[in-house]
């Protein structure tokens, strides 16, 4: 008797445990979806920085992805958005993504140059078209370049052979142009360009560009830019209109000549973006895309609204002519030669440009 009661109840334990397993897999099996479809039900949380405050055109957009994503993926990958370098300051970012301390970011071209120089093709003066009445000239000729093999994708490229993933190429503002604090100081040559202190941004190409013209190049942080225009340590700066126009520079004059460029990839870790279900990593990318248009009407109307609001304060604006920008071309030779020289495919880079 106490052995059949033995077996029974070995039978109702092993019946128990069976039944709690195929609890705990159909469990998992909800949470996980089906992986051989590339789809997952997890919910996965991604750490964004940026150095931009939520009324700037890069602030805006980083909200815009977030939502765009979120909104694709019903809530199954949610992007913490830190703005204002609350978690990382600029220059740290990049790092930050390769250690692991964030996710994701929307730095710019002069951050992803410190770990891959073809980025410096960016600071190549005068490299795209440009219309300083028709912004849309400026941003089709750099949307044009980054779908080239040799000029954007091969950038693209670079960055993911550096452990970074490119989601989208979002643009902040238009090319940097000259700007002076005096009207007398106005760059309207090359002649008015000589012992110029202007303050620059960007590494060694940027200055050669400005000791090929004629004049000094002083790098500043941004914080300390409107001080040192007010107490005249500097002459100038590099800025575009949407930056002078926003951060009302104390500045009386502006030339039409852009001198740099720069783009602010919305970046992810590769290493993070690997790890996503497939559709997941489908739903980043073309989210990137949805908002590359909304970033190119955002900035061309902005454009428009700084030149009316700088011309309405009083600041005097000049328009290089063809033969003038000739001359700068002509100047800013040794830039480009500098560029080929020490960047690997410079060469291909300035051919993707120059063949628009």
């Amino acid at each position: 008797m106490k052995k059949k009661l033995y077996v029974l109840g070995l039978m109702v334990l092993i019946l128990l445990l069976a039944a709690c397993g195929s609890e705990e897999s159909a469990g998992k099996e909800t949470k996980k979806g089906n992986d051989s479809a590339g789809t997952s039900e997890e919910t996965y949380v991604l750490r964004a920085s940026h150095s931009y405050s939520g009324q700037e055109i890069m602030g805006k957009l980083a909200n815009s992805f977030k939502e765009e994503v979120e909104k694709r993926s019903n809530g199954r990958l949610k992007i913490e958005v830190y703005p204002s370098a609350q978690l990382l300051p600029y220059d740290q970012e990049i790092p930050g993504l390769l250690n692991g301390q964030i996710d994701m970011a929307f730095n710019g071209s002069s951050g992803l140059s410190s770990i891959e120089s073809a980025y410096d093709v960016l600071a190549l003066p005068f490299l795209f078209d440009y219309d300083p009445d028709n912004f849309s000239v400026a941003i089709n000729s750099l949307r044009d370049y980054m779908e080239q093999e040799n000029g954007g994708q091969l950038l693209l490229k670079k960055t993911e052979e550096r452990g970074i993933k490119p989601l989208g190429t979002f643009v902040g503002a238009d090319p940097g142009l000259i700007w002076t604090r005096d009207k007398e100081d106005m760059v309207t040559d090359k002649e008015s360009m000589k012992g110029l202190k202007v303050r620059v941004y960007g590494g060694k190409l940027v200055l050669k560009t400005f000791e090929s013209l004629g004049a000094s190049g002083v790098p500043i942080v941004s914080t300390e830019l409107i001080p040192a225009l007010q107490q005249g340590i500097i002459d100038g700066t590099i800025a575009s209109i949407v930056q002078t126009a926003d951060r009302d520079l104390p500045v009386q004059a502006g030339t039409f000549l852009p001198v740099v460029y720069s783009i602010n990839p919305v970046i992810m870790s590769k290493a993070k973006f690997d790890q996503l279900p497939a559709d997941l990593q489908e739903i980043l990318l073309e989210a990137g895309k949805t908002v590359q248009k909304q970033n190119d009407e955002m900035l061309t109307t902005h454009y428009k609204e700084a030149k009316s609001k700088l011309e309405e304060k009083g600041v005097k604006l000049y328009y290089p002519t063809d033969e003038e920008m000739s001359e700068y071309r002509k100047a800013a030779i040794p830039v480009y030669d500098m560029f080929k020289e020490t960047v690997k495919d410079g060469q291909k880079l300035i051919e993707a440009a120059q063949s628009n």
